[in-house]
């Protein structure tokens, strides 16, 4: 077996994490790291072969109570526009689908 891939999963609340998800990451030969979002700087994530983002209890749109979300967002706009994967949970998809102005509200979508 050839070296781990490296998976980086934002979290946004301290209880969530990647649950069934795990195993099957691990199985596919990945180790993860996770990393709180308005705590730790995205910086590892940098070098990700998988960026998970995963939910949490506040909308995408919430940048004026949470300003870390513009930067998670604009970190998410470059690996987007870069190629690189990237799984998106509940709130983390909300926070790639487009223009700011256009993000759905938690309430409008299920992901």
């Amino acid at each position: 077996m050839g070296p781990k891939k490296l998976a980086v999963a934002i979290r946004h609340a301290a209880f969530e994490d990647l649950g069934t998800f795990q195993s099957t990451r691990t199985a596919s030969g990945y180790s993860t790291q996770y990393l709180d979002a308005g705590c730790d700087h995205l910086n590892p994530a940098s070098n990700a072969d998988l960026l998970i983002v995963l939910g949490g209890p506040i909308s995408a749109n919430d940048e004026a109570y949470y300003p870390y979300l513009r930067h998670e967002i604009e970190f998410i706009d470059q690996r987007l526009s870069a190629g690189l994967p990237i799984l998106g949970i509940c709130l983390g998809a909300h926070a790639w689908q487009g223009d700011p102005h256009e993000r759905l509200e938690a309430s409008q979508a299920d992901f």
